[in-house]
């Protein structure tokens, strides 16, 4: 098998390429079976014949799989590849607005607050839900919740590209 992001040669059962370090499946520049170089309309390699995979948007995560963009047609950057679809789409707007688009409502981010924080890397955001509910007795940590139903996104956006724990 070959990585159809780099066309380098890939073992079957691996997850990402360890030259590129994104998954096989998720470019197409190569195909996955000869390595021979491909264009993005193609959907059969000219030179074996077999027909061009994709990575599928249909995650084993479905709690990440919610919410697709299906009109996003831009091009997503090679560094958001180990991501559900739905974080690739969301991080490439952000990145391509220049930090403006913010990111759409996150109903997980709402929903599970402090966990869905925790689950991204995003301690800093635990630990104000924490202490604001502690300091008013529950009211502030819920209120933190719609902010981050509405910031969710930019905020993991910010620890995954940034490396920094931002509340806002």
């Amino acid at each position: 098998m070959y990585c159809r992001v780099c066309g380098s040669s890939v073992n079957e059962k691996s997850e990402f390429c360890i030259k590129c370090g994104c998954r096989p499946l998720n470019g197409n520049s190569y195909c996955q079976e000869c390595g021979a170089e491909t264009t993005e309309q193609q959907e059969m390699c000219v030179k074996c014949g077999c027909k061009l995979k994709t990575l599928t948007k249909n995650s084993s995560n479905f709690f990440e799989n919610i919410s697709i963009d299906e009109s996003y047609d831009g091009k997503i950057d090679p560094c958001f590849s180990g991501l559900p679809q739905y974080y690739q789409i969301e991080f490439q707007k952000i990145m391509d607005s220049n930090e403006t688009y913010k990111g759409k409502f996150n109903l997980w981010a709402f929903l599970l607050a402090g966990i869905w924080s925790l689950s991204k890397g995003c301690w800093l955001v635990t630990l104000v839900i924490v202490l604001l509910s502690l300091l008013t007795y529950g009211i502030g940590g819920v209120l933190y919740w719609f902010i981050l139903g509405f910031r969710g996104t930019y905020i993991y956006y910010r620890h995954y590209v940034k490396k920094k724990q931002c509340i806002f």
